[in-house]
């Protein structure tokens, strides 16, 4: 588990793919109600990373970020994950 949030879910992953949309490098590839998958190209070297993010039930909120390709990413999707958890904080979907 992310986070939980008391925003209704149909409001929730609006919200969470606004904050998806300004990470740096992101193109959201999917989106509906409880389901969200974006790539995320680094600057440097191109490449894709998957951002995943799951509504469970009515206030669980999953995140999966994962590199295509290598054995490490030198932390760089731990701090994805990370920067999404500050953003949504900031923009007061989570509390």
């Amino acid at each position: 588990m992310f986070a939980r949030t008391t925003i209704p879910p149909q409001e929730l992953m609006t919200r969470i793919a606004d904050v998806v949309a300004e990470l740096p490098g992101t193109e959201i590839v999917t989106q509906n109600d409880r389901y969200l998958h974006a790539e995320v190209t680094s600057r440097i070297f191109r490449f894709v990373d998957d951002l995943e993010i799951a509504i469970v039930g009515d206030s669980e909120i999953v995140v999966r970020s994962s590199s295509r390709v290598g054995r490490s990413d030198l932390g760089v999707n731990r701090n994805r994950v990370e920067d999404l958890r500050s953003r949504l904080t900031a923009a007061d979907v989570l509390r």
